[in-house]
């Protein structure tokens, strides 16, 4: 497998209770998951803005994977993150950046999958999405994640409708959303409705991450929907920071190999459930033999 990963890196402080964490973030948790179940045959090249200052604190991911076509900005975004058991996060940002540049990706067709986690929702332009899905051929997996909200002027992201949503949606082959995002698309209330309009507009899966729940996979056959469900791990959830990363990239990577919906649902889940236990950055390294062991 080839695998080209596209996404802001973002220097998150997580804020729970009165408790404060600073850690790597965005894009770190994409490069994590996909490389942790990468075989010793598999390529993934990363596609990221980093700085100096923060270099060192994505290293153990970004040593990982090949980075010959990350960029150097001033400064990285800094992402304050309101943490609540019962609500959706809240999240205030500092040095929102400019859009990564996608004119110099050598050989795109070699890719086996392209996946964009919009991270920022600035990550790239709707331009450069339709540009993408023009001259690639290959699987696009597009995480909608922060480009389901706007800006405010005091820097906060509150959920809107997305602007340009159809081209967005046209351009990838997988998109990814959770319970909030999903409605950012459409103004169907109810999610099979909204994931058959949403369907309609040319994707061919959409994927809805349920938290604690679990996960909902929706496609369409002879304009009829279809799904699938898996169930999430029942277990004690001790951390909520980039679980639908690990999902999205752990899924794309697993159906990449073996064009199987259902198994890459099923690991997609299982590791980002395996992932919520984790209370450090030291532990994922463990990700895939702790997914694996819950998964057979």
């Amino acid at each position: 497998m080839k695998l080209l990963i596209i996404g802001s890196s973002v220097k998150d402080h997580i804020h729970i209770g009165n408790d404060e964490k600073v850690s790597p973030g965005g894009i770190y948790y994409s490069v994590l998951g996909a490389s942790g179940f990468a075989n010793e045959n598999d390529e993934i090249f990363l596609l990221t803005a980093i700085d100096k200052e923060n270099e060192s604190l994505f290293a153990s991911a970004f040593e990982m994977v090949n980075t010959s076509l990350k960029t150097y900005t001033d400064k990285i975004p800094v992402v304050h993150l309101n943490i609540s058991e019962s609500a959706e996060r809240c999240e205030y940002y500092e040095n929102i950046t400019q859009n990564l540049s996608l004119k110099n990706i050598p050989n795109l067709n070699s890719f086996d999958g392209i996946l964009i986690n919009m991270i920022t929702g600035f990550d790239i332009n709707v331009e450069d999405a339709l540009s993408l899905r023009k001259n690639y051929d290959g699987l696009i997996y597009l995480d909608v994640h922060t480009l389901s909200r706007g800006l405010t002027e005091k820097n906060e992201r509150v959920f809107r409708p997305i602007p340009d949503a159809e081209k967005w949606i046209a351009s990838a082959n997988f998109i990814q959303v959770n319970e909030n995002e999903i409605f950012t698309i459409t103004d169907k209330k109810d999610e099979f409705e909204a994931a058959k309009s949403i369907l309609q507009f040319g994707a061919e899966y959409l994927i809805l991450t349920k938290g604690e729940l679990g996960a909902r996979i929706f496609w369409l056959k002879q304009d009829e929907l279809n799904s699938a469900f898996v169930s999430a791990l029942k277990l004690e959830a001790t951390n909520r920071v980039g679980l639908g990363d690990i999902f999205g990239a752990v899924f794309f990577s697993a159906y990449i190999k073996h064009q199987n919906l259902n198994y890459a649902l099923r690991l997609g889940n299982t590791a980002a459930g395996t992932a919520s236990e984790f209370t450090n950055i030291d532990e994922f390294k463990r990700l895939k033999d702790d997914t694996y062991a819950r998964f057979n």
